[in-house]
């Protein structure tokens, strides 16, 4: 939301294409889920789970933004599609 507020007073749009054929909004998402990026073993994720109370990597980016109608916009999802969840949760 503030991205999109500082675009707005610019004048700008986050949703129009730059030279390397991405939006501004997309490239939000993409290095949000770039800084979560992991290949971790199966054993050590089971470890995580059974010893860590925060949720893994793939699951903090992917359960969040199945969550956000602005990533289902961005990325132009159907209603239906792996990353858009029907029973939404909006906190803000």
């Amino acid at each position: 939301m503030a991205l999109e507020a500082k675009f707005k007073v610019q004048g700008k749009s986050l949703d129009e294409k730059d030279a390397d054929g991405f939006t501004p909004r997309q490239k939000f998402f993409l290095s949000w889920a770039n800084g979560w990026c992991r290949n971790t073993r199966p054993e050590s994720l089971r470890v995580q789970v059974l010893t860590n109370p925060h949720s893994i990597a793939r699951l903090r980016v992917n359960n969040v933004v199945s969550n956000m109608p602005e990533f289902q916009d961005g990325f132009a999802c159907k209603a239906g599609a792996a990353m858009v969840r029907a029973d939404r949760c909006r906190v803000w």
